[in-house]
């Protein structure tokens, strides 16, 4: 049986506690709940732990229901992770998640959350501010990869196979993450110390829109959804090296995808009087002008409830990225017309009359 807001306020603990049960209903707070979030106890009884509080996961994306790992038998309990949970005056609080399963049955029950506030960090310099990144970023993969990797070792017999499947995806997922995050902070260094080695060729537009939209739909959840509408001519292209070109434009048609709003559109068109190739990536979201300017900075993060939530680099090296190829980045926004990122590198010679 779930403790109820009396029982887990008799409970001598500095932590935030919500009993919550199998369909995510909040059943017990105690007064903690209030001093970390916000939300009196009878503005959460009885209404949706996912809903109301909208907790959003390390990689940033929104969690709508209890993860199918509570369903297995041996799981006694969530190990601890971060999260962000909404505060009641619409900012995104960030905490230490753990739970402690509850089973009527052998079935899952619900779970008592113990939640401790995160969002008193601060950060001194450059140096810890990396080191606080990479940390935060890649705590929770790990948390996860070794979570699931003992479990098979300790439990693998008692798992079906398609628990087992499932479990060896998450740790490849998590492994790709960190993979990835290790990639953004090796080119943050190049960049900052000049020593970024790159190729200089001529590049199909056309070729690195298509594997961008591609990557962008299997990188990002629920994105094989998203219209995506590409206006490209084959005969555009630029100068510049074939990867960091496509690293550019698959990080704003995942940006797009992640935190704008559909339908999106990526276009090309040649600009002869410059000789320069323009890509630009358009959706229908706003980004407000006090906030424009400082998307490009290096760690920000632009919080927006139920949206996913990055590491704050993809667009500060992608604007580095296209400087160091002759180029330039640039994002406008209004409200009626939308957002535009666009990127303008050296075109091909043999494309500048392509339109």
């Amino acid at each position: 049986m779930l403790p109820d807001s009396a029982l887990l306020d008799s409970v001598a603990s500095p932590d935030a506690m919500l009993s919550v049960d199998a369909s995510g209903i909040v059943v017990g707070v105690n007064s903690q709940v209030e001093r970390l979030l916000g939300w009196h106890e009878e503005e959460l009884l009885w209404d949706s732990f996912f809903g109301r509080l909208q907790p959003r996961d390390a990689e940033g994306f929104y969690v709508e229901s209890w993860p199918r790992v509570v369903h297995l038998r041996i799981v006694r309990a969530v190990p601890q992770f971060e999260v962000d949970l909404m505060h009641v005056g619409g900012r995104m609080v960030k905490c230490a998640l753990t739970a402690r399963l509850q089973r009527k049955a052998g079935e899952f029950a619900g779970a008592v959350i113990s939640l401790r506030d995160l969002a008193g960090r601060r950060l001194e310099s450059g140096a810890a501010r990396m080191v606080a990144t990479v940390a935060h970023e890649i705590r929770a993969p790990l948390t996860g990869v070794r979570g699931f990797a003992s479990l098979l070792l300790r439990k693998g017999d008692a798992v079906t196979s398609d628990q087992r499947e499932e479990m060896l995806g998450q740790i490849v997922t998590e492994a790709e993450r960190m993979t990835r995050l290790v990639g953004e902070l090796l080119d943050v260094s190049r960049l900052e110390a000049g020593r970024l080695i790159l190729a200089s060729e001529r590049v199909s537009v056309a070729d690195v829109v298509s594997r961008a939209v591609a990557q962008a739909r299997s990188a990002v959840e629920g994105a094989g959804g998203v219209e995506i509408d590409v206006d490209v001519s084959p005969e555009h292209a630029v100068i510049g090296d074939p990867d960091k070109v496509l690293q550019i434009v698959a990080n704003l048609v995942e940006n797009a995808v992640k935190y704008g709003d559909a339908p999106l559109t990526v276009s090309s068109r040649s600009l002869p009087e410059r000789e320069e190739t323009e890509i630009g990536v358009h959706d229908t979201g706003y980004i407000p002008p006090e906030i424009l300017p400082r998307i490009f900075s290096k760690y920000w993060r632009r919080e927006r409830p139920g949206r996913p939530s990055g590491t704050g680099l993809g667009l500060y090296i992608s604007k580095g990225l296209a400087e160091a190829q002759d180029g330039r980045l640039e994002a406008t926004s209004s409200v009626a017309g939308g957002t535009t990122f666009t990127v303008r590198l050296p075109g091909a010679a043999d494309s500048h009359g392509a339109g």
